[in-house]
């Protein structure tokens, strides 16, 4: 009775329970999104930055760019910026070889040949140092009179480096250490010195066998390794 009670009350005024609590829901949907609107555009947006730094690999410079996407903080916009910004470039002081948006000097082909070289020579070789050791032996034999005087004809000759395949995965990481190594050569070969251009292998060591987490390179085969360090100072941290 006291439910009938309240319906007829509710109909002489014009509403019905549920009606009238449907209205109420919708009146605090629109109440709670005005406020949380307001709230989201109160706060400082902070534009894309794009910050240009130098990063020195051996003796090579180049230049990287740094993108720090914008975002949505509030009072402290600027200071929390500035922080974003400098925890992106210490992340970055770490970077091993020169980026490879530098100009290319030799065909695109050239380059992942070598990829696909060094990833079946050096695939499980930790060292950055000792996999650019495979690329440079592929550079020394171009200067030797025994072996082809290009590249890409040295690195898929017969019976020379066993674990360059046509069929080859590589990495990216592979790829840019291709670029890294023949573009410090093509500078060697353009008038530099190998401390400038930052060889890591000296030009005599033709030959390389390895045991799957290392690589030995030497002046003739079932020679002494070389040790790294002892003629020239590798570019790259380790």
């Amino acid at each position: 009775m006291q439910y009938l009670r309240r319906k007829v009350y509710f109909r002489e005024i014009g509403y019905a329970p549920r009606p009238l609590m449907l209205l109420l829901i919708s009146i605090a949907l629109v109440f709670f999104t005005v406020i949380f609107t307001v709230s989201k555009t109160t706060g400082k947006t902070v534009p894309e930055l794009h910050v240009e730094r130098r990063v020195t690999t051996g003796s090579a410079v180049v230049e990287q760019e740094i993108k720090v996407q914008s975002a949505h903080l509030g009072a402290n916009a600027n200071d929390e910026f500035a922080r974003l910004v400098e925890a992106e470039v210490v992340s970055c002081e770490d970077v091993e070889t020169a980026d490879v948006s530098i100009v290319k000097h030799y065909d695109e082909s050239v380059y992942v040949t070598g990829a696909m070289m060094l990833n079946g020579e050096a695939g499980g070789v930790w060292s950055i140092t000792e996999r650019s050791g495979c690329l440079w032996v592929a550079c020394n034999r171009v200067l030797s009179p025994n072996y082809p005087d290009n590249l890409e004809e040295v690195i898929i000759q017969a019976s020379q480096f066993d674990g360059y395949k046509p069929t080859n995965h590589y990495t990216q990481a592979d790829y840019d250490l291709a670029v890294d190594v023949f573009e410090r050569f093509y500078r060697e070969q353009n008038g530099e010195t190998a401390v400038e251009v930052g060889r890591s292998l000296p030009v005599d060591y033709l030959y390389f066998t390895g045991d799957g987490e290392h690589n030995y390179f030497t002046k003739v085969q079932d020679g002494e390794p070389y040790v790294w360090g002892s003629q020239l100072v590798s570019p790259y941290k380790y």
